[in-house]
């Protein structure tokens, strides 16, 4: 099970990173930018939640920056 975890923290990654990109388009595409890149902050909000709920239970794959 333990590379469950790392398999869904990986895959949530990504998708934070291909939300972070969908930002940017949203901008320079002009596409509603205030309403649209606080719906992808929030989607990215709920993605880093469940990343910290991986973290309490896999420190080991919590991210250098993170750790204190």
């Amino acid at each position: 099970m333990e590379n469950r975890y790392e398999s869904l923290n990986e895959l949530l990654n990504k998708a934070a990173s291909k939300l972070d990109r969908a930002a940017n388009m949203v901008r320079d595409l002009n596409l509603s930018p205030e309403n649209n890149i606080r719906k992808i902050g929030e989607a990215l909000a709920n993605v880093f939640e469940i990343q910290h709920q991986i973290y309490a239970l896999r420190p080991d794959l919590k991210p250098d920056f993170l750790k204190e």
